[in-house]
Formats: C-alpha cells, structure tokens, sequence
C-alpha cells in the first residue's frame, strides 16, 4: 500500500511541475512577444508585411525597426539565434538591449552588427548569431545594409528575382568579426524580402526542404504585392510542413517601396 501512495505521490509532483512548467514557459512567451514590434512601421511610400512563428513557446528568431523621428529614414533588422527555446530566448533578448542601447550606430548597419557581436562574446556559451541590418531612405530608396551569416534578402525588381549580396560573418563567437557594408538604390514597385533559414529549412514528412518549393512561389507570384505574397507563402508553408509546428523558428518580413500614397497592385 505503501509503495502505491508513494507512487500516487510522484505521479501528483511531476504533474505539479509540468504546470509549473507551462505556466513558466507562457509567461516567457509573453514577454518574449513585448520584445517584438507591436505594429509595424506606416509610411505611405512604403508597405511592409511582417510574420513571426517561434518553433516552441519561445525562439531565437527576432525582428525590430528603428524609427528615426522627422527624417526619411527606416531600420530594419533581422536576426536567428542558434539553437531553440529558452536557451536562444535569452541571446534574443541580449540583442533587444543592445538594439536600444546603440543609438549612433543605427546610422551605420556595418558598425551595428559589429556592436552587437561585441557584446555577445562570451556570453552565449557555444551559441552564436546571424543578422542582417538595413538603413532604407524610403524617399530617394538608398538602401545600406550588413549581414552577419544571415541568409541572403530576395529583391524583386520588375519581374526579376535576385539576392542582395555581402560577405559577413557569424556573430558572437570571434572578436575580429569581418562584415562588408554595402549599398542598392531601390526603386518604387522594388520588393526585398528578409527572413530566417527557417523558412527554407523547414521539411515536410518526406524529409525534404521548403527551399525549391520557396523559390517556385516567387516565381509564381512576384506579381502580388508583399502582404499578398506574404500570406501565400506562410500558406504553402503550413501545406508543406504539415505538422503543428515548424522544424525551426520562422520569420519574415517583406517591404515594398510604393508611390506615395498608393498600394501596388494586387492579383
């Protein structure tokens, strides 16, 4: 009888903890989501869509602007944190700070990412991060930009599809850190698409990528306009998966310089 009630007795604890667990988990899922842009950016010669899906209640994946009061200017950044969970929260979190605390170097993305690889070291045990960072003058379309490891954004100029490319390294795990800065004129009707390997690396039950299936959608409908063909594509992505959650955190966002005042077109 004993040996029962003792049983009993653990099988209470471990769901007891469970609850702690979850209880603990959902309020880190909270604040985690007060880290990220409640709304994003109005601008009438600019259209951005954004999404965020976290693997687990909480991810490494993040995304912010940086708003610079009467100018023309926007930042945009993006970053991937290695690993998943709790873990990779806290890195994301580190980032958020450091993201409000670097004032004069949202003005420059390559000195940015090199700030935030400073501060990272030594403190993210063997993790590490990718980011890309972009200053975007949405009236005369002058788009700086650094990348850290992240993937390549997509650009989407009159029917055309091709990367904004420049070297960078991995960020958070040496001190001498190489990142190029560089530099693209966008014009009105011009697409950029920024997002985390995620999305391409995301299978379905065969085991294969969500890469060729990306690149078949932009093909199909580069037409739409960037909330359109965000929809589409987190659409395909959940066909694709076909799973409650994703093999990785997901994030993107998508910008389009319109005509002032005016939305492109859609289907």
């Amino acid at each position: 009888m004993q040996y029962y009630t003792a049983q009993i007795s653990d099988l209470t604890q471990l769901k007891n903890y469970q609850k702690t667990m979850e209880a603990e988990l959902n309020l880190a899922r909270r604040i985690q989501q007060k880290l990220l842009p409640e709304k994003t950016p109005y601008r009438p010669e600019l259209k951005i869509a954004a999404y965020y899906q976290p693997m687990q209640a909480v991810g490494g994946d993040f995304y912010d602007f940086i708003e610079f009061p009467d100018t023309d200017c926007l930042g945009i950044f993006i970053s991937d944190s290695s690993g998943h969970g709790v873990p990779a929260a806290f890195i994301t979190s580190m980032v958020k700070s450091v993201l409000e605390n670097s004032f004069t170097a949202h003005f420059f993305p390559g000195h940015l990412l090199k700030t935030i690889n400073e501060k990272l070291l030594g403190k993210t045990d063997d993790g590490f991060l990718t980011a890309f960072y972009g200053l975007l003058n949405y009236h005369n379309g002058k788009f700086i930009f650094a990348r850290g490891g992240h993937p390549y954004p997509i650009l989407i100029r009159d029917g055309e599809i091709s990367e904004l490319q420049s070297s960078g390294s991995l960020l958070g795990m040496m001190e001498d850190v190489g990142v190029e800065e560089a530099e693209v004129e966008l014009k009105r009707g011009d697409k950029l698409l920024l997002f985390t390997d995620g999305l391409l690396e995301t299978t379905n039950p065969q085991g294969i990528e969500f890469e060729d299936e990306f690149q078949k959608i932009l093909v199909e409908y580069k037409h739409l306009s960037v909330d359109l063909l965000l929809e589409v594509i987190k659409e395909r992505l959940n066909e694709f998966s076909r799973k409650d959650s994703f093999d990785d955190d997901v994030c993107l966002i998508f910008l389009e310089l319109t005509e002032s005042g005016k939305s492109a077109e859609h289907l």
